[in-house]
């Protein structure tokens, strides 16, 4: 028997197009293997065992372009990608940036936001 699973939490990188400071090499953090993840990884690179089928997933940003983060939500569907996002917004902006911030990220993918 097959059961269906979602996962909440996913971080899909395009490495080549993403700014991604945090992942260079002499930026903190420095964890002993931050460079396995130094590459693009996308859905096609989840796996799962045959007792389980992916119902979903959510992509959480993770500093594509915390300048511009509509960026990742459009790179996301140029993937194909259809499950949600949670993308980048500064949440300690005055009121009318915040607005102004939430309204650059207005996107059929977009399901949250978080400031890191």
């Amino acid at each position: 028997m097959t059961q269906r699973i979602f996962d909440p939490h996913v971080h899909f990188f395009a490495y080549a197009q993403g700014d991604y400071h945090w992942l260079k090499r002499d930026s903190a953090p420095f964890w002993p293997r931050k460079r396995c993840i130094r590459q693009d990884f996308d859905i096609s690179d989840l796996t799962l065992s045959p007792d389980f089928i992916l119902a979903g997933v959510t992509h959480i940003e993770a500093g594509f372009d915390n300048l511009h983060p509509e960026r990742e939500l459009h790179w996301l569907q140029s993937t194909g990608f259809d499950g949600s996002a949670v993308a980048f917004a500064q949440i300690d902006l005055p009121p009318q940036q915040f607005i102004h911030a939430l309204s650059t990220l207005q996107h059929p993918l977009l399901r949250g936001i978080r400031d890191i």
